[in-house]
């Protein structure tokens, strides 16, 4: 989803965050696309996966942390 009038990220960028969301295992990655891509909120979430909403706060907070680490490795 882009914003209008939000800048475009690098091309470098966009390529590290591609590569660190493949790595996601399955779960998190999805939980990352309903929230991000998708526009679920995180009570949504969990009922679509059938968690608790605690459990899908972690799997965003470990995807969230994945790909930032990605990026911190790749400008480097």
């Amino acid at each position: 989803m882009h914003r209008s009038g939000a800048a475009e990220p690098a091309p470098l960028t966009v390529l590290l965050l591609r590569a660190a969301y493949a790595e996601l295992s399955d779960c998190v990655r999805e939980t990352i696309r309903l929230k991000y891509r998708d526009g679920l909120s995180c009570e949504a979430i969990a009922r679509h996966h059938g968690v608790s909403l605690s459990c899908v706060k972690t799997r965003l907070h470990r995807g969230r942390r994945e790909m930032y680490r990605a990026l911190d490795r790749g400008v480097r």
